[in-house]
């Protein structure tokens, strides 16, 4: 299997942070350094859901070998500078400059899953700048650069670095990391929602559905489910807060599901009617393919937002 991308060096060790989509399916790789050097390197970690893979070079061939220093990603704000660096269609060592244009967002992985807190930029990012960092002013590394909006120009996405940093012990231990699992679809409990349906509480996550087999369903959490317009329907419960941090998104789950592994347990706040209760539940494995989940092949000038992750596109309404 040939293909190309970026990644950049993290410690002494020779520890390399890229993107799972660029070494998918393969468990070594050719790592070109810009002086020219040519090194095997070898996949030590791999975080599918998150896209984020860990390789590894010997540096016994690479004295006095420079890395980068990984900043505080939960610093970054819109309007600061972004750099990029990669190898956009195979240009080694190509540097964009731009700024943050907006942080927080979500989109699609290359699961099922939505990735969370990614960075958004105007640094321009191409096919092979993908595991390249994107860096802030003094040098060091915010997010690793992972997709663009196919559509549009001058939209670019990185993953925080603080989501690597969180699960960079777990990559270290070798082999692919496995996404915990609660098993429910939310939404916001908007205003027009608290006010159509007469939620007790403004703010958290709606539980419109619930999956056959899944953690919740074992936790007893309760949909509220949909009528056949298929808008939200009363009598589900409401996700307020995750082991006392506040939740108002189904991304703030994920986001907060980031540092647990499949089998830990938490507890959950939730408005049930005019009740106040708190639910343990033990998180399950995020499985291959989600129950009743199907992702459906957009067609030809189909509306929606298009995501281009290196081999992978992706489309989402």
């Amino acid at each position: 299997m040939r293909g190309q991308g970026s990644g950049f060096i993290i410690d002494a060790e020779g520890h390399i942070l890229t993107n799972n989509h660029v070494v998918d399916k393969v468990s070594t790789v050719k790592v070109f350094l810009s002086d020219g050097t040519q090194l095997e390197g070898k996949v030590i970690g791999t975080d599918r859901n998150n896209d984020i893979a860990l390789l590894q070079v010997d540096t016994a061939k690479i004295p006095g070998l420079a890395y980068l220093v990984l900043a505080d990603s939960s610093k970054v704000k819109p309007g600061q500078m972004a750099v990029a660096l990669g190898s956009p269609f195979g240009l080694q060592g190509s540097i964009t400059v731009g700024i943050v244009s907006g942080i927080g967002r979500s989109i699609p992985g290359s699961s099922s899953r939505n990735m969370t807190g990614i960075i958004q930029t105007d640094a321009a990012i191409n096919p092979g700048n993908s595991g390249g960092p994107l860096l802030n002013s003094k040098g060091e590394v915010i997010g690793i650069n992972t997709a663009i909006e196919a559509s549009a120009n001058g939209v670019g996405f990185a993953v925080p670095i603080d989501t690597a940093k969180k699960i960079l012990p777990e990559l270290l231990k070798g082999g692919s990391i496995k996404t915990p699992w609660l098993g429910i679809e939310g939404m916001p409990a908007s205003k027009e929602l608290v006010d159509k349906l007469k939620l007790k509480v403004e703010k958290g996550v709606y539980v419109v559905g619930v999956m056959a087999g899944s953690p919740a369903e074992r936790a007893g959490i309760l949909e509220g489910g949909r009528n056949k317009q298929n808008e939200p329907t009363a009598g589900g419960d409401i996700i307020t807060a995750i082991d006392s941090t506040p939740v108002t998104r189904v991304e703030d789950m994920l986001a907060y599901f980031n540092g647990k592994k499949p089998g830990d347990k938490v507890t959950l706040s939730v408005q049930r009617g005019d009740e106040k209760i708190s639910l343990p539940v033990e998180l399950g494995e995020w499985p291959e393919q989600l129950p009743g989940y199907a992702v459906p092949a957009p067609a030809p000038g189909e509306d929606g937002n298009q995501f281009d992750f290196g081999p992978f596109h992706f489309r989402t309404k």
